[in-house]
């Protein structure tokens, strides 16, 4: 359960230096551009460069809740898996908010 929560951090840090790098990628097509001061500005960039970034972090998601999930019912004493369950349903759903 633990190795899981691990890999799925390990994941998402992954995805979080990828997602640097991309977004370096796409400043440097800006300042090439002549974009940078233009907020309404569309940066000639595909779609296609987001797909790792997303693929990694969707996977880290599901590494990590998966072993929340598994140690919240699994190591919570018989009578507080009910609290358990709703301290990992509060972070699940703070996750997502955070998110967006």
């Amino acid at each position: 359960m633990l190795q899981r929560i691990g890999i799925g951090l390990f994941i998402s840090i992954v995805s979080m230096v990828v997602a640097a790098i991309v977004e370096t990628k796409r400043l440097n097509i800006a300042r090439k551009y002549g974009l940078l001061d233009d907020p309404n500005a569309m940066i000639p960039m595909k779609i296609w460069w987001l797909l790792p970034q997303c693929v990694l972090a969707g996977a880290g998601d599901v590494f990590t809740i998966i072993g929340m999930q598994e140690f919240f019912y699994d190591q919570m004493p018989r009578d507080l898996k009910s609290i358990g369950l709703a301290l990992y349903l509060i972070t699940l759903v703070y996750l997502e908010l955070v998110a967006f």
